[in-house]
C-alpha cells in the first residue's frame, strides 16, 4: 500500500500543491508519462488521468508503478462504484468524480479513500457538506456566491493567470489548471514547465 493511506495526508498534499492538472483524455499512455515527467520537474505535483479514456486505467497503473508517492495520483471521471474500484486497484491515490454520486462517495468513505466532486450548484454543495465531503470542486461563480457554509473547494476552469492568482487570494485550496497548460495536444516539456513555474508565482503571489 502507498504511505498516501489517509484522507488527511491526500488533503495536505492537495494544500501544499496547489495547483492541479487533469491529463487530457486524447494522448497516449507515453506521452501522458512524458508530461508526467515535465510535472514532476516543474514541479506540479497533483495530477488526475481521467478514466473515460480508453488507456486510462493503464495509464495510471503506469503512472502509479513509474512515479509511487512524489506524485499524488487522482482518477478523474470516477462515476460508479465499479469505476472507483479500478482506479483504486490501479493505484489512485484519490477519486475525483463529474458530480456528486452518493453510493461512489460511500463507497470510496468505506475505503478511506478521498472524494472529491465537481459540484455546480448551491443544492449539490450543500448535499455534499452534509454527506461529508471535505472538499469539493466548482466553479468560481458559485463559491464566489456560496456564502461562509461554501466547504473548502478547488476552482475549476480558470482562464488566465489573473484567474488564478483570484483563486487563492479568495482562499480555494486549490485551482484546476489543465486549460493552461495542455490546451491542445501539442505541447512540449520545456514550454509545459515554463508555464508551469508562471502558473506557479501567480498562486503563490
Amino acid at each position: 500500500m502507498h504511505s498516501l493511506s489517509t484522507l488527511t495526508q491526500v488533503l495536505q498534499r492537495i494544500r501544499q500543491s496547489g495547483l492541479i492538472v487533469r491529463l487530457r483524455s486524447d494522448l497516449a499512455v507515453a506521452e501522458q508519462i512524458e508530461i508526467g515527467d515535465a510535472l514532476l520537474a516543474a514541479p506540479i505535483l497533483v495530477v488526475e488521468i481521467p478514466l473515460d479514456a480508453p488507456e486510462g486505467p493503464a495509464t495510471l497503473a503506469e503512472f502509479h508503478r513509474r512515479y509511487g508517492d512524489h506524485l499524488l495520483i487522482g482518477a478523474a471521471q470516477v462515476t460508479d462504484r465499479e469505476l472507483a474500484r479500478i482506479a483504486l486497484t490501479a493505484g489512485a491515490h484519490y477519486l475525483a468524480a463529474p458530480l456528486l454520486d452518493p453510493p461512489t462517495l460511500h463507497f470510496a468513505q468505506s475505503r478511506q479513500t478521498f472524494y472529491l466532486p465537481l459540484i455546480t450548484t448551491v443544492r449539490a454543495m450543500a448535499s455534499a457538506q452534509r454527506q461529508g465531503c471535505s472538499l469539493v470542486a466548482a466553479p468560481q461563480a458559485l463559491w464566489q456566491t456560496g456564502g461562509p457554509s461554501t466547504p473548502a473547494h478547488v476552482t475549476w476552469a480558470p482562464q488566465d493567470a489573473t484567474a488564478v492568482t483570484l483563486a487563492a487570494q479568495a482562499g480555494a485550496v486549490g485551482i484546476y489548471v489543465q486549460d493552461l497548460l495542455l490546451p491542445t495536444p501539442q505541447w512540449s516539456s520545456a514550454a509545459l514547465i515554463t508555464a508551469a513555474r508562471w502558473l506557479r508565482r501567480a498562486w503563490e503571489t
